[in-house]
C-alpha cells in the first residue's frame, strides 16, 4: 500500500476511535444507569466510580453473585477466609481473604489482577460484611472516571501582551477626554491638569522600567542630542548597519588604470 492512502485510512481510522471515546465520556458523564441488581448500593457506588464500559462488566459481577453458596468462614486475628462454591455446581471452589484493619479482597481467581475488576466473588464477601461502598483495593485507577485528566479548553483565548495594553490604552483614552474638555475651559484648570499629567507620565514611566521583567533601560546621552536631553525606547532612530550576505570582497594588490580616452593612450 502507497503511504498517501495509509495515512488516509490511518487518519479515518483515529477519527472513529476519538468519536467513540468521546461518545463513551459523553454517555459517562451525562447520564445515570438504571440499577437492576439486587445488590443496589453496591450497584450505584461501582457507577459513580467507572466508567460506563467498565460499570456494564462490574455489574455483570454483581449479578453474577446471586448464584454464589457460602461454605465457610474461618475468623483469625487479623484476616477472614471465606469459601464458596456455585449453586448446583460444587466442583470448584474459591477462597476469598479479608483484611479486617486494611479492608483488602483477595481472591483465589484472580479477576481483580487479570481484569482490573472485582469478581463475584469478592461482591459476596461485601454482602456478608454490610459494605455500602466498594473498597479501594477492589478499585483500579486506570478505569475510574477520574483517571483521564480534564481536557483544555481549546477555545479559551490567551489575550498578548500587546493586545491587553491596546485595550489599557484605548480604556484611559477615553476617560482622559472628559477630563480634558473640561480642563481646557478656564487657565487654572489647563495648568492644573498639565501638571498633574507630567507628574504621572514621569511617575508611571519608573513603574513601567522598575517593574516589567523585559522593559529595555533607558539609555544614555547620544552625541545627536542635547547632553539634557536623554533619548527613551519609543525616539525613532537609523536602522543597524549589518554586513551583507556572501564571500568577503577580496582587496586588490595592483592600481586600477586611470581612464583615458582613445587619443591619449
Amino acid at each position: 500500500m502507497l503511504l498517501y492512502p495509509f495515512a488516509q485510512r490511518f487518519e479515518l481510522f483515529l477519527s472513529k476511535v476519538r468519536q467513540n471515546e468521546h461518545k463513551e465520556e459523553c454517555i459517562t458523564g451525562q447520564s445515570s444507569p438504571v440499577l437492576i441488581t439486587h445488590l443496589r448500593e453496591l450497584e450505584g457506588n461501582a457507577a459513580s466510580i467507572f466508567t460506563r464500559k467498565i460499570f456494564l462488566k462490574v455489574r455483570d459481577e454483581i449479578s453474577a453473585e446471586a448464584s454464589l453458596r457460602l461454605v465457610s468462614v474461618v475468623d483469625q486475628d487479623k484476616v477472614k477466609l471465606y469459601t464458596f462454591t456455585e449453586y448446583l455446581h460444587q466442583i470448584s471452589s474459591w477462597q476469598v481473604e479479608l483484611d479486617k484493619a486494611e479492608r483488602t479482597i483477595i481472591c483465589s481467581c484472580k479477576k481483580l489482577e487479570s481484569d482490573g475488576i472485582p469478581c463475584s466473588h469478592a461482591f459476596a464477601v461485601m454482602k456478608n460484611e454490610d459494605m455500602d461502598e466498594i473498597p479501594k483495593s477492589c478499585i483500579l485507577f486506570r478505569w475510574t472516571q477520574q483517571a483521564k485528566p480534564g481536557e483544555k479548553n481549546i477555545y479559551s483565548i490567551q489575550l498578548e501582551d500587546s493586545a491587553i495594553q491596546a485595550a489599557r490604552f484605548g480604556a484611559l483614552c477615553a476617560l482622559s477626554n472628559q477630563m480634558c474638555f473640561y480642563a481646557v475651559k478656564t487657565k487654572q484648570g489647563y495648568d492644573e491638569a498639565r501638571e498633574c499629567i507630567i507628574n504621572s507620565a514621569s511617575r508611571f514611566k519608573n513603574l513601567w522600567v522598575n517593574d516589567a521583567p523585559l522593559v529595555h533601560k533607558v539609555k544614555k546621552k547620544d552625541n545627536m542630542m542635547d547632553g539634557s536631553t536623554k533619548r527613551s525606547d519609543f525616539d525613532v532612530r537609523d536602522p543597524i548597519v549589518v554586513a551583507t550576505k556572501g564571500q568577503k570582497a577580496k582587496h586588490s594588490t595592483h592600481k586600477r588604470k586611470r581612464r583615458q580616452c582613445k587619443n591619449c593612450k
